[in-house]
């Protein structure tokens, strides 16, 4: 994984994330929504940078894991 749901937190508020993720009404961020976009947002970066880049990256660049 390029980043971790601690990266998306500094990013952003958890109300956010619960507000992005909490389709159950839970009132909780919903990890597997959060990984399987962290998954999705990987394969989009993969698919850019496969050309130039051995990817998945093994040393993640701090932009990579911001984006």
């Amino acid at each position: 994984m390029y980043c971790t749901i601690d990266d998306l937190k500094k990013q952003s508020s958890d109300d956010f994330l619960i507000r992005c993720t909490d389709d159950e009404g839970t009132g909780e961020i919903d990890q597997t929504i959060v990984d399987e976009k962290i998954e999705d947002a990987q394969m989009e970066i993969d698919s850019y940078c496969r050309a130039q880049y051995a990817v998945p990256f093994q040393v993640v660049p701090g932009l990579i894991r911001k984006l």
